[in-house]
């Protein structure tokens, strides 16, 4: 592995398998970390999420880019240029993402794909367009959650993130939420 690594991941179905992206491409462990064999040298992900009912599905958000595969990592499909750092995929239906593009430095707008990522749509009914934070709701995928840049608060969407209502003002600028999945009201 090179020392530039941004994201591992377990495979879902094996824990002994590991997964590592980053400026030096993508690696793979098949003895828990301790050994690596490069997979593929032109993908450096940032981001990783393996589907966990079918772990050779995989996406990946590179650098301006983001990827799917469907042999485990081993070959990859470019499916939109995206200049982010945001990639979240629906637990129960690993065909909705949600992506945030920030091509211009002034927005960071949330986009939504339902067909595995081959076409994308905006999502904005009251969420402005400064997502620096998202999460899905383990247990009910229809409803997110969504931090903003610069200004405080949560934004809370139970449609699938077709509107968005601000529910707390409490909270800083944050760059990361997560869900409790055993409780997610807190």
């Amino acid at each position: 592995l090179t020392d530039h690594m941004y994201t591992v991941s377990v495979d879902p179905t094996n824990p002994q398998t590991l997964y590592s992206g980053g400026m030096g491409g993508f690696y793979k462990s098949t003895n828990a970390g301790i050994d690596w064999q490069p997979l593929d040298y032109f993908i450096h992900p940032e981001k990783l999420w393996i589907d966990p009912e079918s772990p050779n599905n995989m996406y990946a958000l590179d650098t301006g880019s983001i990827f799917r595969s469907t042999n485990s990592g081993a070959g990859w499909t470019r499916l939109v240029d995206f200049m982010g750092d945001i990639l979240v995929v629906d637990p129960k239906a690993p065909e909705t993402l949600y992506a945030v593009d920030s091509a211009s430095s002034f927005t960071r707008r949330l986009f939504k794909s339902t067909d595995s990522g081959v076409t994308w749509n905006p999502t904005s009914g009251g969420l402005p367009d400064e997502v620096s934070a998202l999460a899905v709701d383990p247990a009910n995928p229809q409803t997110l959650y969504a931090t903003i840049c610069y200004t405080a608060g949560v934004y809370k969407s139970t449609d699938g993130g077709n509107s968005w209502n601000l529910i707390n003002t409490n909270l800083p600028p944050t760059l990361t939420l997560a869900i409790n999945p055993k409780d997610p009201n807190t």
